[in-house]
């Protein structure tokens, strides 16, 4: 029954031409059925060129049935999500199984897993493993599965069910020259943000335009503490700054970066939330916060907004102070953020930063900063290095 419910999503892309000769250019995907009118499941890459409007070529979409594979049933496209990767699609017919939406927040390392999908073009099949873990940082918001169940190219937006037969999480990556390293969203995602998806077109993400991490207390999450504040953004208005700690949000605990993030999924931008909050001095403190819409590039906001002393904690973690007052792209390092590039990189508190040229490569969606630096941990060398960071980033919120 589960792999009844579950189906072949076909894109049609017309004729790709290469060589002078003619090639169909076929994207093929999984999905699975969630209610008797015939709504289904699947990722937003396998359906992007549905929806996205740079693309300007042919496109149709289809499903197809295990009971019926040489059947292409027409579909189309009611919302999407591209930063979870989601998309809810539409068939005019009355499926024959649907399939129950578990709750992923019970998976624990171990369990026991298995995908049903079209891996290469084989419909139907199914394949075991394991969840190997449950916090890995593949999208930009929150946290996915990482499993060893084999998954291959075709089982894109196909469910991940448990032993009791209920969907955990929708496949959505493999590594394919690493066998055994795949990947799923939690369905708690899916659950979260199902209304929105009904409501059709894009899923529009909240934020309150500000950058951090988890808060721990020793070993214990604790909250999730502001490191960057964007000028002008909600958080900015409200005024939080740099060195807040959230700890609750409408009347809902948060420990962490993630639970903050799978909250604000549930609301639209312009919504009114009270935010609880421990201050840098350790005061406990409330405020009202009215969310923003959040952008598709945060990066790109950053870097256009703030000054570049500022905008380089977020963008590669690093806090900067003017070092000299003839050149004005001469800082010193005050503080390093601690799991971030810079730290990764061996910087330190009181290298030396002059930067000489910050560029957008559009194409790969990176920002490129030329910079000379002295670092302590490299004997004071000097060197000339470029620093790369993404458009976005899971620890923008």
């Amino acid at each position: 029954q589960c792999m009844d419910a579950t189906v072949t999503v076909w894109l049609d892309k017309g004729v790709t031409v290469r060589n002078g000769a003619g090639y169909a250019d076929i994207t093929i995907g999984s999905g699975f059925f969630i209610d008797n009118r015939g709504y289904l499941i699947t990722n937003h890459h396998v359906i992007d060129a549905m929806v996205n409007p740079k693309y300007e070529g042919y496109s149709r979409i289809y499903v197809k049935l295990l009971e019926d594979p040489d059947t292409k049933i027409p579909a189309k496209v009611v919302g999407y999500d591209p930063i979870l990767d989601l998309a809810l699609l539409k068939v005019e017919i009355e499926p024959k199984y649907v399939l129950n939406l578990g709750s992923s927040s019970q998976l624990q390392i171990g369990h026991r897993v298995s995908a049903i999908g079209t891996p290469i073009g084989l419909q139907g099949t199914v394949t075991s493993g394991i969840v190997a873990s449950t916090e890995r940082k593949l999208l930009t918001l929150g946290n996915v599965f990482q499993i060893d169940a084999a998954v291959n190219s075709g089982n894109s937006g196909g469910p991940l069910i448990d032993e009791k037969l209920n969907v955990q999480a929708i496949v959505f990556a493999g590594i394919l020259t690493h066998q055994g390293l795949n990947f799923a969203i939690p369905v708690e995602y899916l659950r979260q943000e199902l209304p929105q998806l009904y409501n059709g077109d894009e899923v529009q993400h909240a934020w309150i335009a500000s950058y951090g991490h988890t808060y721990r207390q020793g070993n214990k999450k604790a909250g999730l503490e502001i490191q960057y504040v964007l000028p002008g953004g909600s958080a900015a208005m409200s005024g939080f700054t740099a060195g807040d700690v959230i700890t609750e949000v409408d009347g809902v605990a948060v420990s962490s970066i993630e639970d903050f993030q799978f909250l604000l999924m549930a609301y639209e931008a312009e919504t009114l939330l009270t935010c609880k909050y421990t201050d840098s001095q350790g005061q406990s403190k409330s405020k009202l916060i009215d969310l923003d819409k959040r952008p598709e590039d945060p990066g790109v906001l950053v870097y256009n907004t703030d000054f570049a002393s500022n905008a380089f904690v977020p963008l590669f973690g690093m806090k900067l102070i003017a070092s000299s007052t003839t050149n004005k792209n001469s800082y010193t390092i005050e503080e390093i953020i601690k799991g971030s590039s810079a730290d990764q990189m061996s910087f330190s508190e009181r290298d030396s930063v002059e930067i000489h040229d910050i560029k957008l490569d559009k194409q790969n969606k990176y920002i490129l900063a030329t910079i000379y630096t002295r670092r302590q941990k490299k004997g004071f060398l000097d060197i000339s290095m470029v620093l790369s960071t993404s458009f976005d980033d899971p620890y923008y919120f």
